[in-house]
């Protein structure tokens, strides 16, 4: 007995379900659903505006308001460089607990981050700091 589903239609089902896998990455910032290169650009000023404004913060302040907007965006790849400032100035502030925190999260979050191959550095020599070395060594 033949089946009901004919070749045709069948192949035409995994033609629509291989397309709907490979959707374009969409991003929600301020409410509106958008293309991560999109969004980079609607919040690119607010994150020049924050670098300005915290230049002169002590470095965990600075950390804190980084971390802030990354996890106000996430997804959107500047968040990605918020969140790399963050672990630094986490650093420069003597917390290297909380740069790890930072740059584990940055790690995960982004795992197609351009300075990735830096941050996994940068994280290695924290865990190093932290006493950790063998996590320093293998990451």
């Amino acid at each position: 007995m033949r089946s009901p589903t004919s070749p045709r239609a069948l192949a035409a089902l995994l033609a629509a379900l291989g397309l709907a896998a490979c959707a374009a990455p969409r991003v929600v910032v301020r409410g509106q659903e958008v293309a991560p290169a999109e969004a980079d650009a609607l919040v690119r000023h607010e994150l020049d505006a924050l670098r300005a404004s915290t230049a002169s913060l002590p470095p965990a302040d600075r950390a804190a308001r980084l971390e802030a907007f990354a996890a106000r965006y996430p997804g959107v790849p500047l968040a990605a460089g918020a969140l790399h400032e963050a672990a630094r100035a986490w650093l420069s502030a003597g917390d290297a607990q909380k740069a790890s925190s930072a740059l584990g999260r940055l790690l995960v979050e982004h795992p197609l981050y351009p300075d990735a191959t830096l941050a996994k550095y940068d994280l290695a020599l924290t865990d190093v700091a932290l006493g950790r070395a063998r996590d320093g060594l293998s990451t």
